[in-house]
């Protein structure tokens, strides 16, 4: 197991516990282990809006863990003309509420910390039945956000005329054939926590995804990284609340 991924993951378990520095991890029994990221990090969300978001080690491969975030509102209560109030409740309760429920791998090269992780989407179990402001499958939006979240630490190759790689690597670097210039811009500073906040940055805004696009008091334009949502409509903006 890559050694600095191992020493930084472990970081991380200790803050998410109200851990010290001296403290071990491995006393605590793994299933008592809380990896509730929406705590930690302290993110607010209505009454009605039910979240989670953990983080832990995947199992079946070396150097890798798993975001698991669940999104998922009340039914709302739908009195229907002509129906008695009783059934009305009996039959609203049948209705399943919009869920949001993907996972994310994060792996960690052997060169890291100076490569950066890569996030891949692997699984989408999100159940979107009523109208939400997406125009595409949430499989396809979540890889679009994943995909912007990896290019993040890219640059282009072409600010040089005459092709050549700016800030080259000298020849006798012993990282010259394991580290590539489109990973300038990661620094090997930038904690696991810090990356994983980075990311929840890009997809906390459920609320907004699962809204009826016909709702009133939309603003004229969409946030401008989201380019595969109802651009017919007028867009009300999402929170990343934060405290």
């Amino acid at each position: 197991m890559n050694r600095a991924f191992q020493q930084r993951f472990t970081y991380l378990l200790k803050n998410i516990n109200g851990m010290s520095y001296t403290q071990n991890i491995r006393d605590i029994p793994k299933s008592e282990i809380q990896r509730n990221l929406v705590k930690y990090f302290n993110l607010q969300y209505k009454e009605t809006e039910m979240v989670s978001m953990n983080i832990e080690v995947d199992d079946s491969q070396p150097n890798r863990i798993i975001l698991s975030v669940k999104y998922s509102t009340k039914t709302p209560f739908v009195l229907l003309k002509g129906i008695p109030f009783e059934l009305s409740r009996m039959i609203s309760s049948y209705i399943p509420p919009n869920r949001i429920q993907v996972k994310f791998a994060i792996s960690f090269p052997k060169e890291y910390p100076f490569i950066p992780p890569k996030w891949t989407l692997i699984e989408d179990l999100s159940n979107i039945t009523s109208i939400s402001n997406l125009i595409v499958p949430t499989t396809q939006y979540y890889q679009e956000l994943v995909d912007t979240h990896n290019n993040q630490y890219k640059r282009s190759l072409d600010l040089d005329n005459d092709g050549s790689e700016p800030y080259p690597f000298s020849e006798t670097c012993p990282h010259k054939k394991s580290m590539h210039a489109e990973s300038y811009y990661w620094s090997p500073a930038h904690y696991i926590e810090q990356d994983v906040l980075n990311f929840i940055l890009r997809i906390n805004h459920f609320e907004y995804i699962l809204q009826d696009p016909d709702l009133e008091n939309y603003l004229e334009q969409p946030p401008s990284h989201l380019n595969m949502v109802n651009k017919n409509k007028k867009y009300q903006p999402w929170k990343f609340v934060l405290q």
